[in-house]
């Protein structure tokens, strides 16, 4: 297994690994418990933001 894999599972918060050609970086997670809007509610508002601003574009994300 490859070692940024077993760093992120190591992690005590959710963690994901994004490797880019040779550039490798480890995405920790926190989510406040005390939050006043869900996850799904910051990422319905943030998408909605970038739909109103234009800053969205659609597809395969390649």
């Amino acid at each position: 297994m490859d070692e940024a894999y077993k760093i992120a599972e190591q992690l005590e918060v959710p963690a994901f690994v994004v490797k880019d050609g040779t550039t490798t970086v480890i995405v920790g997670m926190y989510f406040n418990t005390k939050a006043k809007e869900s996850v799904d509610d910051k990422v319905k508002r943030m998408i909605r933001g970038e739909v109103r601003t234009g800053n969205i574009s659609v597809g395969s994300g390649n």
